[in-house]
């Protein structure tokens, strides 16, 4: 398996491949598309500026250093978009594909067709935007020529297994570390980054010196009946989607198991699961489904954090080839993730087991 890592600058690209990964992904605002539109209204649904690129000299430079070192960069549009913002869409593909990426990471059906009738070298990438929560979903997008899916963060392991093995020529991406959400993003219409809008300076300042990432490491520390309390408080903080709503699971039937939907949901209402999340427990499965990348996300993250969550990564998929019972491979990754971040393991799952 190969790691999927997220970056924001070019000062990102060496460390972050000489920790291990070899495919990198980033989002660009450029500066005629943010005069119009802003950071709020985003091409790459990653509203932050901090998360971003702003210029093309930079893309650039950004290919052509991943690719000296062997490395492959992958440039998200994967918003939906609307007919007047066509010509700003098509001056990103233009210089994108000047730049030599290497894949666009889609959501948009249109956008999807435009990329086949034009005929280019990049790949295309369905983005988790694209929704595929079955085969029929893979197989439509199969039958276009798409070379990779991204699973949905809710997709189960035991429903990737099945969809998988439905299709011949798709590679396979799942989410395994940071930036959670209970909502399904192709159909979520939420506008982030607000506050950045509202506040400005300070509120890009807080981002780039990555105060989000203190306040969760005091929360991992509290006491769990503190932390609790003021995790579930935090309510909207710079999303809408990590807001706290009241749910009903309708209607009931007996082949879904309300209960553990229902606290699994509720887990994501929280500041920490939506920003915190973690796959790595069930890497083994990832491996044997036949999944190609693990895909790590946080392109706003400080360097540091990056080539933590890849070293992280790295040693989990390294202990592979040991073929550790389940019981002592689980034990090792929470090891080894007290080992990178000094905190214990506060069981934030992505793909939360049923017990």
């Amino acid at each position: 398996m190969k790691i999927l890592a997220p970056i924001n600058s070019i000062s990102d690209v060496e460390p972050v491949i000489k920790a291990g990964a070899t495919e990198l992904f980033c989002g660009i605002i450029p500066k005629t598309w943010n005069d119009k539109y802003g950071s709020t209204v985003s091409p790459n649904r990653r509203e932050w500026a901090s998360a971003n690129i702003t210029a093309y000299e930079q893309l650039n430079d950004i290919v052509e250093l991943a690719h000296k070192l062997n490395g492959q960069i992958f440039l998200t549009l994967n918003a939906l978009y609307v007919d007047e913002q066509k010509d700003l869409l098509d001056d990103i593909i233009k210089n994108a594909v000047k730049c030599k990426v290497d894949a666009f990471i889609v959501a948009d059906i249109g956008l999807i067709y435009k990329l086949k009738s034009m005929n280019l070298k990049q790949e295309i990438h369905i983005s988790t935007g694209g929704t595929t929560f079955n085969s029929h979903t893979a197989k439509f997008y199969e039958n276009l020529d798409i070379q990779r899916i991204t699973f949905p963060r809710h997709v189960q392991p035991e429903q990737m297994k099945a969809i998988v093995s439905e299709t011949k020529n798709i590679k396979y991406e799942v989410f395994i570390l940071n930036s959670g959400c209970k909502n399904v993003d192709g159909y979520c219409t939420f506008l982030h980054g607000m506050k950045e809008q509202k506040n400005g300076y300070i509120w890009k300042f807080l981002k780039k010196a990555n105060f989000d990432r203190l306040v969760l490491r005091i929360l991992h520390s509290l006491p769990q009946d503190i932390s609790n309390k003021i995790n579930f408080s935090c309510s909207g903080v710079d999303s809408p989607c990590l807001m706290k709503y009241d749910f009903n699971i309708l209607p009931k039937n007996n082949t879904i198991k309300t209960d553990i939907l229902s606290k699994n949901l509720k887990s994501f209402f929280s500041l920490m699961s939506g920003v915190d999340p973690c796959g790595a427990c069930r890497i083994k499965e990832f491996n044997d489904i036949g999944i190609h990348s693990l895909k790590i996300v946080g392109r706003n993250y400080s360097k540091n954090k990056k080539v933590k969550d890849v070293l992280f990564i790295g040693d989990i998929i390294k202990k592979l080839g040991d073929n550790l019972n389940d019981d002592d491979f689980k034990r090792y990754i929470k090891k080894q993730y007290k080992y990178y971040y000094g905190l214990n393991c506060q069981k934030l799952c992505y793909y939360p087991y049923e017990n």
